[in-house]
């Protein structure tokens, strides 16, 4: 067979291939769409529940619930600073971690990290202050 031939027939092998793969990779894994503005202002800013928030954070660590949008995230909390709960700072500190946004939050609320490493070993936050 000619050269060009072959390198036809290769390169239309590939194409029929790549996208059957591609198609089936997208048909058994579908991209779950991102947790929704109202529910995750309900979930992490409206209601301080502590059980609600550890809750909803581990079924997203498992994968059952989907993350927010980071500008979402920023929208309820770095809008302008607020009083926070300390499950709220966890939960805060978490999607910063994710996304990569440590440096924008910090900026807004500067012990975010620390409360949120305290409240994750179940330590009170007033002992920021104290050295341990």
């Amino acid at each position: 067979m000619e050269t060009w031939l072959e390198v036809l027939l290769g390169m239309l092998a590939g194409l029929i291939l790549g996208a059957g793969g591609a198609f089936l990779v997208l048909t058994k894994n579908p991209k779950k769409p991102p947790m929704t503005y109202e529910d995750f202002n309900e979930i992490f800013y409206g209601s301080v529940s502590t059980a609600l928030i550890v809750s909803t954070l581990r079924e997203m660590h498992a994968g059952t619930k989907p993350y927010p949008r980071w500008k979402d995230v920023a929208k309820v909390y770095l809008s302008s600073k607020k009083d926070l709960h300390p499950m709220q700072f966890y939960a805060l500190w978490t999607f910063a971690e994710k996304y990569k946004k440590k440096k924008d939050v910090l900026k807004m609320y500067p012990d975010c990290e620390k409360i949120a490493r305290f409240t994750m070993r179940g330590e009170h936050f007033s002992k920021i202050g104290s050295k341990n």
